[in-house]
């Protein structure tokens, strides 16, 4: 496996948020490439490691990862689905366990190219129930 090295590095939190069986933001963040990287703009090398973990007692049924273009534009999804386990998604760096369906009280880890968005944020729901949810994100180029 080869080591992925971050030139720049930054990083951010996510307030933790309860997620619920409504696809909805996980906490009210988000994370705004060029107030994290600063003066620097972020650029085709952008790439995030992230870690989500789901600290309540019920399982995840979907987790996405979405991207804004420009200030002015809607949140799309860049990863959500069966875009977490497919082959032919070549952003994706690192996968260690698909958050689209995280068990309660579980991690997962992965690493992806974003590139020069302008924000990132993160959605997420519960086939039932609420759980919590707390991401931890690395942006660095």
């Amino acid at each position: 496996m080869a080591e992925v090295e971050f030139s720049e590095i930054h990083e951010a939190a996510i307030a933790a948020g309860a997620v619920t069986s409504a696809l909805a933001d996980v906490g009210s963040d988000t994370l705004k490439m060029r107030t994290i990287l600063g003066a620097t703009l972020a650029d085709n090398n952008t790439r995030i490691a992230v870690e989500v973990e789901n600290s309540g007692a019920t399982d995840l049924s979907a987790f996405a990862l979405m991207v804004q273009a420009h200030s002015g534009a809607a949140f799309v999804n860049l990863l959500a689905g069966s875009d977490w386990v497919s082959p032919a998604i070549s952003i994706k760096e690192f996968v260690s366990v698909v958050p689209d369906s995280l068990a309660a009280a579980a991690f997962s880890t992965f690493i992806v190219h974003v590139g020069p968005v302008h924000a990132i944020k993160f959605q997420a729901k519960t086939a039932a129930s609420t759980t919590t949810l707390n991401i931890k994100v690395r942006i660095g180029r």
